[in-house]
C-alpha cells in the first residue's frame, strides 16, 4: 500500500510540470495564438534563424512548411522536460519528414551548456535558445509551467496543446489526426 502511495505521488510530479516564474498563463481556448503581428527569429544552437510569422489560425516557422509543428518549451533543469525528450526522440524518428519539434529553451545558459545537454540525451529535434524564445513564449499568451507543449498542423494552425508531460501516446494520437486532415 504504501508502495502505490510513493508511487502515485511520483507520477504526480512528473506530470505536473515545473514553474517557471518568468511568464505567465492565459486561460483562454485561443492561448497558443500569437497576439502580435512582429516576425520573431528563433536562433537554433546549429546558428541558423528560423523565423515565426503569425497566422490567422496559429503560427508558421520557416523552413517547417508542410511539416506538423511539434513546439516545446522547457528548461534543462526540469525533470519532466528530461522526461520527455525519449518520447520526442521516438516521435521524430517515427515520422521523420512529417514532424517537426522545436524546442525552446526558456532559461539564460551558455550555448555550449545547451549543446552538450543536446548531446548528452541524444536528442535529434531542433533546439532554440535566446530572447526569441521568451518573446513568443509571452505572445503565445504566456507559458507559467514547463513543460508547454503546442501542436500544429500542416498549414501552421492551431491543433491542441499540452501542459506538462504527457504519454507519448496521447501526443501520437494528436499528430495522427492532424496529419489525416
Amino acid at each position: 500500500m504504501l508502495i502505490r502511495i510513493f508511487g502515485l505521488i511520483i507520477a504526480m510530479v512528473f506530470l505536473a510540470g515545473c514553474g517557471n516564474e518568468n511568464t505567465t498563463l492565459k486561460e483562454s481556448a485561443d492561448e497558443a495564438k500569437v497576439e502580435q503581428k512582429e516576425e520573431l527569429k528563433l536562433q537554433t544552437l546549429e546558428n541558423v534563424q528560423i523565423a515565426v510569422n503569425q497566422t490567422d489560425e496559429g503560427l508558421k516557422l520557416e523552413g517547417y512548411e508542410d511539416k506538423v509543428v511539434l513546439l516545446n518549451f522547457f528548461a534543462t533543469w526540469c525533470p519532466p522536460c528530461k522526461a520527455e525528450i525519449p518520447h520526442f526522440n521516438s516521435l521524430q524518428s517515427a515520422y521523420g519528414d512529417d514532424l517537426a519539434i522545436v524546442s525552446l529553451a526558456l532559461e539564460d545558459k551558455p550555448v555550449d551548456e545547451l549543446k552538450a545537454f543536446k548531446e548528452f540525451y541524444a536528442i535529434n529535434y531542433t533546439i532554440t535558445y535566446g530572447e526569441a524564445n521568451y518573446a513568443l513564449a509571452e505572445a503565445l499568451g504566456g507559458v507559467q509551467t514547463i513543460p508547454y507543449t503546442i501542436l500544429y498542423d500542416k498549414n501552421g494552425n492551431y491543433a491542441t496543446h499540452y501542459q506538462g508531460a504527457v504519454p507519448e501516446e496521447m501526443i501520437e494520437a494528436d499528430i495522427k489526426k492532424v496529419l489525416a486532415k
